[in-house]
Formats: structure tokens, sequence, C-alpha cells
């Protein structure tokens, strides 16, 4: 489920000035050649990188493969993926800000939909992505709505910081996926490349800030995890961890 103020937050947040930040995740460190090379990249090179290991953890694809974005929010990510990626993307999004500017910013045409209720076709999907908004539906009705879509062999890729201790992410997310039929291909604790990258981002994302007023510019430094914030500090203190999956639907497995 997408609760209904969290949507409100993100229709408020994806509306607010902020030139120059397209994706909406922490980043990692460190940043590829290629990643730095790219216009993305070039922009915001911690955030577009993120997205380089979704896009080297999707499976082999071509044309006609369907790879999906869950809460794709202003579109910058699926358009990474899309430019990178030979096969059909679809993106979702419920914040009507966010599907506005992934038009505007992409062209790219995110449609409204709930993590728990995505319209797509039952075993069609090579690949479901979740970057950074998985806490808001970790429950059993999106795992088997992954598992649905998905195609034998499909995977499901979430980057995510729910507040939990790193230990307790690494054994109670593969729990979770593991009771709804995935393999879990690899747990990655990425919280120090996160925290690297929230340090060496932070002047930028001070510049953009800047301009906002000060309730709004100090919600914004703790949204994106400026130095110092509470969440960034989560991070350091291990109250908090980041993680990155990769979840398989077993090739023998049906459609549902």
């Amino acid at each position: 489920m997408f609760p209904r103020f969290s949507q409100r937050f993100f229709d408020f947040a994806y509306a607010l000035p902020l030139p120059g930040m397209t994706f909406f995740n922490l980043g990692v460190t460190p940043v590829p050649e290629s990643v730095a090379a790219d216009p993305q990249g070039r922009r915001e090179p911690y955030q577009a990188a993120l997205y380089d290991l979704v896009l080297g953890q999707l499976p082999e694809v071509g044309a006609e493969d369907l790879i999906v974005e869950v809460s794709s929010g202003k579109g910058a990510g699926a358009a990474y993926l899309r430019r990178h990626c030979p096969a059909r993307l679809h993106a979702f999004e419920p914040a009507w800000t966010g599907r506005m500017w992934s038009m505007l910013l992409f062209g790219l045409r995110a449609r409204y939909a709930l993590a728990e209720a995505l319209p797509v076709e039952d075993g069609t999907a090579a690949a479901l992505i979740s970057v950074e908004s998985a806490h808001n539906y970790m429950t059993e009705a999106f795992a088997a709505e992954a598992w649905r879509l998905l195609r034998p062999g499909g995977r499901l890729i979430i980057a995510d910081f729910p507040l939990m201790r790193p230990e307790n992410q690494a054994r109670k997310i593969p729990a979770w996926l593991e009771k709804g039929g995935f393999v879990i291909e690899s747990f990655t604790d990425l919280t120090p490349r996160v925290i690297a990258a929230c340090e060496a981002d932070d002047a930028r994302k001070r510049r953009i800030f800047r301009f906002l007023p000060k309730p709004l510019r100090e919600e914004a430094q703790t949204s994106f995890s400026c130095d110092p914030s509470p969440r960034l500090n989560s991070f350091r203190t291990g109250e908090r961890g980041y993680y990155f999956v990769v979840a398989t639907k077993p090739a023998t497995a049906g459609a549902t």
C-alpha cells in the first residue's frame, strides 16, 4: 500500500522548485567512468550510479522484453534505464507531480498505479524495480504482486533504507521475499557507499535547497540526508541500513 499521507507528501515534494535535482535517491559511491560520462551522470553522478547498479543486475533482455519500475518519482531513473537498456519500460508513480515531471523532463509517460496493484499482465515482466520506496509497501501483498507479474526467471530488484539496523535488514528482507517464493540472488549492504555519497554530494544539494523557505529547506535537508541530518546520522550510528537485494522468480515457476 502507498499510504495516503505519503502520496500527498510526494505530490508536494516533487512540486518543489529544485533545479538540477531530477533523481530522488541518495546515491552511491564510487561513480564508474561510464556514469560520469553519461549526460545524467554528469549532473547527478551519485544518483545515476545507483541506477547503474540496477542496470547491471537486469537479466539479459531484448527489445520485446518488459522492465517495470514502481514508484518512479520524477522519472530520472527510468530515463537512465531506458537509454541504456533495449527493453520496453513501464514506469508507475502515484504522485501526479512526479508523473508531470517525468513527461516534461524526459518525455516519459509514467502511469498512476499503487505498488500492490500494477496494471501489468501476468508473467510478462523481465524485471521489477523499486528504488527507495519499498518501505511503504513491504507486505505480502506486494511480494505476491511482484511474483504475479514477473515471468519465470524474472528479477525483483530493490534498493531501500527502512528504519532497521543492517543486520536486521539482512535477516528480514530475504525472509520476506523467500516467503513469497523468490530465490535471493544477492543481498548487499550499501550503507557505507551511501554515506560516502551523501557526504560528497552535500554541497550541491545545499546549493539547490538554499532558495527554499527555512521550514522547507530544513525538511529537504533531512529528506535528502544532508550533513548533518537525522537520517544521515541514523546511517552512521547503525540505527538504519541501506540494502540492495536481487531476487529471482524460479525458472520453473508458473505465472501466478
